[in-house]
C-alpha cells in the first residue's frame, strides 16, 4: 500500500500524454502516405515528443515529495523511486507509437501481435526473476524492458520498408540531458523543504537551457519560441 499510490499516480500522467499522443498520431498516417515530407514529418514528430515527453518526466520525478505529500502522505515515500523508472517505460511506448508510422502507411500490421507478445513474453520472464529479490523496483524495471524491447523490435523489423532519418544526434542530446538531470535529483533527493523545492524548480528550469546550449535546437525552432514569447 505504501507504494501504490506514488507508483501509480505519477506515471499515469505520463501514459495520459502518450495516450493522447497516440489518438491524434494514428489517425493521421492514415494520410500520411500521399505527403511527400512524410517521413521527415516522422523525424521531427518523434524529436517533439521525446522532448516534450522528457520535460514532463522530470517535472513528475522532480516534484514526487510534492505530488505524494499532497495526494497521499509521508508514508508513500517509500515507493517514489520506481516511478522515474515507469516514467521512462511510457516513454520508450511514446516511440513506439511513432514507429508505427511506417506500418500503418505500407499496411504491414500484421507483424504488431507479434511484438506486443515479445513485450509480454519480457515482462513476465523479468518478473518472475526480479520480483522476489527487487520488490516493485523490479516489476517497475521489467516494465520499462518489455516496452523498449517493443521499440527495438518494431525498429529493426519496419526499418527493412520504411527507413526514417531520425534525429539522432537531437534525440540523444535530449535523452542523455534529461537522464543527467533526473539522475542528479535522484541520487541527491533534495526533499520536500523549501531550499531543496528551489533547487528542483531551477533544475526543471535549467534543462531547456541545457539543450540550448549542446546546440539541440534550430535556429528557426529558436525564433519561434521568441515570436510566442512576445506575443
Amino acid at each position: 500500500a505504501e507504494w501504490g499510490l506514488p507508483v501509480g499516480f505519477g506515471p499515469m500522467v505520463m501514459a495520459l500524454a502518450t495516450s493522447a499522443f497516440r489518438s491524434a498520431w494514428l489517425p493521421f498516417l492514415v494520410n500520411l502516405s500521399r505527403r511527400e515530407d512524410g517521413r521527415p514529418l516522422c523525424a521531427r514528430t518523434m524529436t517533439y515528443f521525446l522532448m516534450a515527453g522528457a520535460v514532463l518526466c522530470l517535472a513528475v520525478t522532480l516534484f514526487l515529495d510534492e505530488i505524494v505529500g499532497q495526494f497521499a502522505g509521508p508514508g508513500y515515500l517509500r515507493g517514489k523511486w520506481a516511478v522515474p523508472v515507469v516514467l521512462a517505460a511510457y516513454l520508450f511506448y511514446g516511440v513506439y507509437v511513432n514507429l508505427m508510422a511506417g506500418v500503418y502507411t505500407k499496411e504491414r500490421t500484421r507483424i504488431l501481435p507479434a511484438v506486443v507478445g515479445a513485450g509480454a513474453l519480457v515482462n513476465i520472464v523479468l518478473n518472475i526473476t526480479l520480483i522476489p529479490s527487487m520488490g516493485m523496483m523490479g516489476a517497475a524495471w521489467a516494465t520499462r524492458a518489455a516496452y523498449a524491447a517493443m521499440t527495438a523490435l518494431l525498429y529493426v523489423w519496419e526499418r527493412g520498408f520504411y527507413p526514417v532519418a531520425y534525429e539522432w544526434g537531437r534525440m540523444g542530446k535530449t535523452l542523455i540531458a534529461g537522464g543527467a538531470v533526473a539522475a542528479l535529483a535522484i541520487r541527491a533527493d533534495f526533499g520536500a523543504t523549501p531550499s531543496g523545492l528551489s533547487v528542483r524548480v531551477a533544475l526543471l528550469a535549467a534543462y531547456p537551457a541545457i539543450l540550448w546550449a549542446l546546440g539541440t535546437f534550430e535556429r528557426g525552432e529558436i525564433e519561434r519560441l521568441k515570436g510566442l514569447f512576445r506575443r
